[in-house]
């Protein structure tokens, strides 16, 4: 086997005309609306399931194979810190994981895989739609001078000054959970934000891996450097990771505001 390694040649799936909310909420509801049916379906005896044509058979086995293993395989993007944002084809989230160990990369090797793809499929025009449906959250009512920043800083590269904008923003929404009238720590963050997402619709195990393993991230003044692209809150507001102001921690701060202020919303 050729054991060069090779940029993951995925198509551009981009399309500025596609409304990402409109389409979240579309896939929410018909995932919700097929749950009961696949149910049923299960439950029914074998000659019930016979009087299904193989047609009808086969396309129901394909949609649950596309499907039903895709939380293990959103793990490898978790444990770098990233989002799986809800354009990207299924396929994508199953193979990418697959290629970088087929070609035994390091981490380093695997986040500049991820980074370059999520650099040429969420375009900086749709990083601006993403602040611009955050704006109309009313989660985040209070904070759209913030989000106006944050916009700016995306359209100009400002990238230093838009993540600890993004960090204070996202441990803003993640603190207002709690009673505030109580002494705020982490830990309590992480607690209420654990049972919170428990409650979601939505798959949210990867959402809160990400806040405790990579945004609350352990980083201290002992630690030499930051992983690529790191997201650490305590890294980035105590002043100890001089390197956040990159475009991939930028990002991914952004797809985690997105994911964050969307399932809190719903909770």
């Amino acid at each position: 086997m050729d054991n060069e390694k090779k940029t993951i040649k995925i198509r551009d799936i981009r399309n500025p005309n596609i409304n990402t909310e409109a389409m979240y909420k579309l896939r929410k509801s018909f995932i919700k609306a097929l749950k009961p049916m696949t149910e049923a379906i299960l439950e029914m005896s074998f000659f019930q399931k016979s009087l299904f044509t193989d047609e009808f058979k086969e396309a129901l086995e394909t949609f649950k194979k596309q499907f039903e293993d895709l939380p293990e395989h959103i793990k490898f993007f978790s444990k770098h810190g990233w989002i799986v944002y809800g354009e990207f084809p299924a396929y994508v989230v199953k193979e990418f994981g697959k290629y970088c160990e087929k070609n035994n990369f390091t981490y380093k090797e695997e986040e500049k895989e991820l980074l370059e793809y999520y650099i040429k499929n969420i375009s900086k025009t749709e990083r601006q739609n993403i602040i611009d449906r955050l704006m109309k959250r009313s989660i985040l009512k209070d904070r759209k001078k913030i989000l106006n920043e944050i916009k700016f800083a995306c359209e100009k590269e400002k990238y230093y000054i838009g993540s600890v904008a993004l960090v204070s923003t996202i441990e803003g929404i993640l603190s207002a959970q709690i009673n505030l009238n109580e002494w705020i720590s982490q830990g309590k963050i992480k607690s209420k934000i654990k049972e919170l997402t428990a409650k979601s619709e939505i798959d949210t195990a990867s959402l809160f891996y990400i806040i405790e393993k990579k945004f609350y991230d352990g980083f201290g003044a002992g630690k030499k450097s930051a992983e690529p692209n790191d997201i650490s809150r305590n890294g980035i507001l105590h002043g100890i990771d001089i390197n956040c102001g990159t475009e991939g921690t930028f990002l991914k701060l952004l797809l985690l505001l997105n994911t964050t202020s969307r399932v809190l919303s719903n909770v």
